[in-house]
């Protein structure tokens, strides 16, 4: 006991090391104080891991069950989680009909993939990076069925120098945009909705943050979609382009 603390005793009095060192302050386990204390050492080791900021503490404090606090306090860390949550991953849904009964003939119903891959080859004039964009028809009848067709797809060389992977996603939406005014002159289907889909290649720290406000379940209840409310608006994403941060039951 010293200053009114409780000290950790021990044998290094003659060491060449400061007192706090020697003789930590002992903190309770699952204390409001001691969780400020971890939480203060965690954002000046730039939140660090949990052995960065063990060790940090250790040069002042000893916390009895000190590891699983910490674990505990970084686990609530809203940083942290920002950066390193892991994405959500879309369960993969029952084997259709078609692919399951028995006494079908072969071939009798076939995919196709159109897009990709792509073998390309290197040459004076051109690099081993290429960039593409494919345009897809959704029709919606009457009764609710929806009917997806491929119409057209374009690949393109990208040039020798390099190009960043931003530089390369504005080239694919403007070609995407050409081919789209191209389907618009060549097919008369009237007023049709046009949507275009690329890779966000921003930091997460750039990431959007937002508020889950309804989910859209499968057959079997699990969630594929959500509205995601957020500043600039409601927006729907399937949730494997979601990163859940924080519950509210938490």
């Amino acid at each position: 006991m010293k200053d009114g603390f409780i000290r950790v005793g021990g044998r290094l009095r003659n060491a060449p090391v400061d007192f706090d060192v020697k003789h930590p302050i002992i903190l309770p386990h699952k204390h409001h104080v001691t969780e400020m204390i971890i939480r203060e050492h965690h954002v000046s080791t730039h939140h660090s891991g949990m052995g960065s900021t063990w060790t940090s503490l250790r040069q002042r404090f000893w916390i009895v069950k000190g590891g699983a606090m910490v674990k505990s306090v970084i686990r609530k860390c809203m940083f942290c989680r920002r950066r390193s949550s892991p994405g959500s991953k879309q369960i993969m849904a029952d084997l259709p009909k078609e692919r399951v009964t028995p006494g079908e003939r072969p071939f009798a119903y076939v995919g196709v993939d159109y897009f990709g891959h792509f073998l390309v080859k290197q040459g004076r004039n051109g690099s081993a990076v290429a960039y593409g964009t494919v345009s897809y028809l959704r029709l919606i009848n009457e009764d609710g069925k929806i009917h997806v067709a491929f119409l057209l797809g374009k690949a393109r060389l990208a040039p020798i120098k390099t190009v960043s992977i931003p530089r390369l996603e504005l080239t694919a939406a403007a070609l995407a945009v050409k081919l789209d005014l191209f389907l618009r002159r060549e097919l008369d289907f009237g007023e049709i909705e046009s949507t275009k889909y690329c890779q966000e290649t921003v930091p997460r720290e750039k990431w959007q943050t937002g508020r889950v406000m309804e989910t859209t379940s499968d057959k079997l209840g699990a969630v594929r979609q959500v509205t995601v409310k957020t500043s600039r608006g409601l927006l729907r994403r399937p949730i494997a382009k979601l990163c859940l941060i924080h519950r509210v039951n938490e």
